[in-house]
């Protein structure tokens, strides 16, 4: 029987309380005929470590021997039984003969025989949420560590979903409506399941969940086959159009799907406005939002997978902050890991900007274009050089710079003309339009002087008349008092 002194002995208790609590979740679930996942390999490791020297006890035992046991393959039972003989080699004062001897009669028992007392050992590391207010002081005890037990605490390294994109967590997919979010989700899904590159990064072969709970099986089979062109499917990635939301029970949904699909990393869930819970008018708002987005962020933390996250971006824009154009409060963006904001100068523009956030991510930008003929987003690389080549052709092509060059040229460096003339130059040397008024002109030659200085050489300067307009001054290599002689 496990005394509170016990505890004592554990090298890192809140690691061994937290996945306690997960094997909990879990644990029940197991059968003999069907073998759920009850914690991965790594994870095993980490409660073995965590334990220390409280490894020792023999309920402690029991309930590492039930999850090497209840292991679903012959190499992860071996894996970790060898971790226990390891540790059993630090800790107990026994010749090698006796530990083997210990160890074969242990292996020989059932996993089945050792699950009812390893769940108490569970419950007892993790007891259930009472219903009701506990008076248990210790209860209420803020969970601490040490600076220095937490310099020598060991980690598992961070899963990656995309290497450099998406890590394990909760992470939000936001853009306009209609600005290809889902097509974005699903590309990003097929990848992940088949193992294959996503916008140009590597990804980590894994299960994947789509909750398309806007959809209907009709549009994603639609969808799906556009994106394979023909090809199968990659296996282990599944969808659903319907499912409870936050308070209806989604959590525990999602818990019995990954007990019957443990290898499944990447769930999708789209939208969140879909899952959110009803609130009334008295709820504050950011504590509704962080309260929603949390909920689902503890959920993918504790488990190790990747949550996707699609959401909306509100009307308002900030060009400086694409992440403060989140739907909602603060609260939204404050709970989740990660944040990919998809937007554009201008909605028709068919180059969108992906600006990417997070705790274990560099920020960082891309340029993105959707291929309409394979259905998937193309990178174009960093954002910010895109946006620089792409202003540049926009002057090159410009009929208002092509025609300030030629006026240039013909007057051998200098020229001055009305608003009308201009106008006219345009038509008759460029056969295009250049602007519908002598003040749209004006406004153009302002946002172009900059860059006709810089690429052209060309000083624009537009001095006034009696007569309420102006004249319009092109010059290289001339001396800037002619202009105003």
């Amino acid at each position: 029987m496990l005394l509170k002194s016990d505890l004592n002995k554990c090298k890192d208790l809140p690691t061994v309380e937290r996945l306690a609590e997960q094997f909990r979740w879990y644990a029940p679930c197991w059968t003999p005929e069907k073998p759920a996942l009850i914690c991965s390999d790594e994870q095993f490791d980490e409660f073995v470590k965590a334990l220390g020297r409280a490894g020792r006890e023999a309920d402690f035992l029991n309930l590492l021997y039930f999850l090497a046991l209840a292991a679903q393959t012959e190499k992860e039972r071996k894996n970790r039984a060898d971790r226990i003989l390891e540790q059993m080699h630090r800790y107990e004062p026994f010749t090698d003969a006796e530990l083997a001897d210990y160890h074969s009669r242990q292996l020989a028992i059932p996993p089945a025989v050792r699950m009812a007392d390893a769940l108490d050992t569970i419950r007892w590391l993790a007891p259930p949420e009472p219903e009701g207010d506990s008076d248990d002081a210790a209860s209420n005890r803020i969970a601490c560590i040490s600076a220095r037990d937490l310099q020598d605490k060991e980690f598992q390294p961070v899963k990656w979903v995309v290497e450099g994109l998406l890590p394990q967590g909760l992470a939000l997919l936001v853009s306009p409506p209609k600005f290809g979010k889902s097509w974005f989700a699903l590309d990003l899904c097929l990848s992940v399941a088949a193992g294959q590159r996503f916008l140009d990064m590597p990804t980590n072969k894994s299960g994947c969940f789509y909750l398309a709970l806007e959809d209907n099986q009709r549009r994603l089979q639609e969808r799906m086959n556009k994106v394979l062109e023909g090809e199968r499917a990659p296996e282990g990635f599944e969808f659903a159009t319907a499912s409870q939301d936050l308070s209806g029970g989604l959590t525990d949904q999602l818990v019995d799907y990954l007990a019957l699909h443990p290898g499944c990393g990447l769930i999708v869930i789209d939208t969140l406005q879909k899952v959110r819970r009803s609130t009334g008018k008295s709820v504050n708002a950011y504590e509704a939002d962080y309260k929603d987005v949390g909920a689902l962020q503890r959920f993918a933390s504790e488990r190790n997978i990747c949550i996707v996250l699609v959401h909306h971006l509100r009307k308002l824009k900030d060009e400086n902050d694409p992440f403060s154009q989140i739907s909602g409060t603060n609260g939204i963006l404050g709970a989740a890991d990660t944040a990919l904001v998809m937007n554009r100068t201008r909605r028709s523009d068919d180059t969108t900007n992906l600006a990417v956030t997070g705790r274990d991510v560099e920020s960082f930008e891309l340029a993105l274009q959707f291929d309409k003929a394979l259905c998937r987003w193309q990178n174009l690389g960093d954002a910010e050089t895109r946006a620089r080549e792409q202003a540049r052709e926009e002057y090159e092509n410009s009929a208002l710079v092509q025609t300030i060059r030629k006026l240039v040229e013909r007057s051998h460096g200098s020229w001055s003309g009305t608003a009308r003339e201009i106008l006219e130059a345009g038509r008759l040397l460029t056969r295009r339009f250049i602007a519908d008024s002598p003040r749209a002109l004006t406004q153009k030659l302002n946002e172009l002087n900059k860059q006709l200085m810089e690429v052209d050489g060309i000083i624009y300067k537009r001095t006034k008349n009696g007569s309420g307009g102006g004249t319009y001054h092109f010059y290289r290599d001339v001396i800037e008092e002619k202009i105003s002689a």
